[in-house]
């Protein structure tokens, strides 16, 4: 059965879930749709590695190198598509994946809530994360600097050190997606 996985810039999120028929994988999209898959979660990252032409195992090198971490690294596999790790679910069964991957460019907000924290993302998505707001903030700061570090375009390099990424980083109660339009707007 052929899964088609929707374009870069359309995915806000991949999210493994449990469903009735076991362990499956939730892509939250930014028109507010949501999409199950059967696949898990890294199967999906790996075919959208493939589909830009990205060696998954050179990149998580790279990112590991860049980032100083050994897992939970941000994967940069498009301008448009950067997955950002945090643990939004804990398993049922050993072995089960517990990490899903924010779409950079899409989160809106971010808020502390009690010991974890809730996404806003384009398409009026929420995630939560099992993690604290400071540790959600520190996988931002990783995703950043592995973005300020790989240059697949010159393009990408200028956006992502424009002022208005880092005035998000600085505050990311900011709408991070209404930055990018301005920031479009007045750039291109």
């Amino acid at each position: 059965m052929n899964h088609i996985i929707p374009i870069n810039n359309e995915i806000a999120a991949i999210l493994p879930i449990y469903t009735a028929s076991g362990n499956s994988t939730q892509l939250l999209l930014t028109n507010g749709e949501e999409i199950s898959s059967p696949l898990k979660a890294a199967t999906i990252i790996r075919r959208l590695a493939y589909r830009q032409t990205i060696d998954l195992l050179a990149l998580k090198a790279k990112a590991a190198q860049i980032t100083q971490s050994t897992i939970w690294q941000p994967l940069v596999l498009a301008p448009d598509l950067v997955l950002v790790p945090l643990k939004t679910r804990n398993p049922k069964i050993s072995g089960d994946a517990t990490g899903g991957y924010i779409n950079f460019p899409h989160i809106v907000s971010i808020k502390s809530i009690e010991k974890s924290t809730r996404l806003h993302l384009t398409g009026n998505h929420f995630v939560t994360s099992l993690w604290k707001l400071t540790t959600v903030q520190m996988h931002l700061r990783q995703a950043h600097l592995f973005l300020l570090n790989e240059a697949f375009t010159k393009d990408r390099t200028q956006l992502l050190q424009d002022k208005l990424l880092c005035m998000w980083l600085e505050n990311p109660s900011n709408n991070f997606a209404e930055l990018l339009r301005i920031y479009a707007m007045n750039r291109i």
